[in-house]
């Protein structure tokens, strides 16, 4: 139904056909209306759980999935590959090509020479924007790979972000470079897992373990360093600069939380807690001898009831 045969009813009446839309419906409404977002909040229509949004940014293409009670929504950004049949639909008073199939709907960037992946993330903003009017996301589980200060940013009406899985197109052997602006980005993003195969770990981790100290950031979760190690620093250079106090946490507790998430072969060697005085938050740093593994769990509600004592 067009916006203008939509506008005939009732408002009442509105608002009761487009809250019988399902997520693609929705979508395909506003995209190709231009009011109809502000529309939507003017007859105050309840938005759509999204109970599950799955983002992965690969070599060639970008996929996201979009999950509700009544369907899905998904869309295809293709780097390489040129499209046919395409139409345009306005996302963020911009005009974009899109062509649209039975479930999805493709974008291709084959005409782009440079600035490929910034067009590619921008439209990814665009699109989190678009959905933002039509649909509340509940969890957000993203593999993207460096640099995340330019995608986080750009995701908008997410609640909070599950597995962030941030990888490396060059091979996990060489590692993920990780700055300071990409750890305020992390620790702000309301992670409940991020999994980061960086290089230069000691440095990585201790800039990360200060940020969380400093009271600014917003992370409150479970959070896994892996490295190939070049050198045989020691353990100590983790925590330069750093007070810690012996854990309250055994290292067979801290082993069962992470079973979730990692391989039963990842046994870790010794704990020690740190403290945030801004909220009393405790958090405990796992780690290998060989410093090839970091854990980091925060001791939010939700990780203290997954262990098999009270704390």
């Amino acid at each position: 139904m067009s916006s203008f045969k939509l506008l005939k009813y009732p408002t009442l009446v509105q608002k009761e056909i487009i809250e019988e839309m399902n997520i693609r419906e929705r979508f395909f409404f506003s995209a190709l209306s231009a009011n109809a977002c502000s529309r939507f909040m003017h007859l105050g229509v309840r938005k759509i759980v999204v109970y599950d949004m799955q983002l992965n940014v690969s070599r060639t293409n970008t996929e996201i999935r979009l999950n509700t009670s009544s369907g899905y929504l998904s869309f295809n950004i293709f780097y390489y590959t040129k499209l046919d049949h395409m139409m345009n639909f306005r996302l963020d008073k911009t005009s974009v090509p899109v062509s649209v199939g039975e479930y999805s709907c493709q974008f291709s960037f084959a005409d782009y020479s440079a600035g490929k992946m910034k067009a590619v993330v921008e439209l990814i903003g665009k699109l989190t924007k678009q959905l933002s009017c039509i649909s509340n996301i509940e969890l957000c589980n993203i593999k993207y790979t460096h640099p995340v200060t330019s995608l986080f940013p750009n995701l908008h009406g997410i609640q909070k972000f599950g597995n962030v899985d941030i990888c490396n197109y060059a091979g996990s052997e060489k590692g993920v470079k990780l700055t300071a602006e990409d750890f305020d980005v992390i620790s702000n993003s309301k992670f409940v897992k991020i999994l980061c195969s960086i290089s230069g770990v000691q440095k990585t981790v201790n800039t990360f373990l200060k940020a969380w100290i400093s009271g600014n950031h917003t992370a409150s979760g479970i959070a896994h360093f892996y490295a190939i190690m070049h050198s045989n620093k020691k353990i100590t250079e983790f925590f330069t600069g750093i007070e810690t106090t012996v854990s309250t946490t055994t290292v067979a507790e801290i082993n069962s939380i992470k079973n979730e998430w990692l391989d039963q072969w990842t046994v870790f060697d010794g704990t020690v807690d740190i403290h945030r005085q801004s909220d009393q938050m405790r958090a405990t740093v796992a780690f290998h001898n060989t410093g090839h593994r970091v854990l980091f769990v925060v001791w939010n509600e939700e990780n203290l009831a997954k262990l098999p004592r009270t704390q």
